[in-house]
């Protein structure tokens, strides 16, 4: 539940082509460190020269890749996005090991049901916002629940045949498309120092995930 609040306010924090490669990124590096200690999957050098691209991506995102207006906000508009990635570690963690206990379809319904009852009431309490915001989204929100059903089951069930760092790598590939909607559909600056970033961040999900 922590993790989609701060991912909420990672977006209205920061530009969405800042936040995304922060997040992604960070979340596939501590997830590789987190599964080694944790869950004893070794690193490779490969691997672990993949995470230090990731952390020099992270480096030139967050340091260079900043408007004006970031700069103005620097420490909300960076917390946030570094705090998602932290959790998108622990989280992909915790998929990990739960699917070693039941099955990905009963550990999705689960996560899905305690997501529910969690984080209606909190949603009911902004009726006026949540009515505003389906009556002007609907059909984006009901292709976004879709697709997080399609894509979510399929993630455990990849946790269940391969390695940790495998699988959080492969789903972070969209992490260069990222900068590219964030700069042609929605019109963010700093197109060129975030996309080498980001360009760094990739090729360190691609060492991971054929370390």
């Amino acid at each position: 539940m922590v993790y989609f609040y701060a991912l909420g306010r990672a977006y209205k924090a920061s530009d969405y082509s800042l936040a995304y490669p922060l997040a992604r990124g960070l979340g596939v590096g501590l997830t590789c460190i987190g599964a080694y200690y944790l869950l004893d999957e070794k690193l490779s050098i490969v691997g672990i020269t993949g995470i230090c691209l990731i952390v020099t991506g992270i480096f030139v995102v967050g340091a260079f890749g900043r408007t004006q207006r970031d700069s103005i906000r620097t420490k909300v508009g960076l917390f946030w996005p570094l705090l998602t990635g932290i959790l998108i570690g622990f989280y992909s963690i915790n998929d990990k090991a739960g699917v070693g206990y039941f099955s990905p379809l009963s550990f999705c319904a689960f996560l899905c049901l305690g997501s529910m009852l969690i984080l209606t009431p909190v949603a009911l309490r902004q009726k006026q916002s949540l009515s505003e915001e389906w009556r002007v989204n609907k059909k984006m929100i009901l292709l976004s629940a879709i697709c997080n059903l399609g894509a979510y089951p399929l993630v455990l069930f990849a946790f269940q045949m391969a390695k940790t760092g495998y699988v959080v790598a492969g789903r972070e590939m969209s992490i260069i498309f990222s900068v590219l909607i964030g700069a042609i559909w929605l019109k963010e600056s700093k197109l060129a120092v975030r996309l080498t970033g980001a360009a760094a961040i990739l090729c360190g999900v691609v060492l991971i995930t054929f370390s």
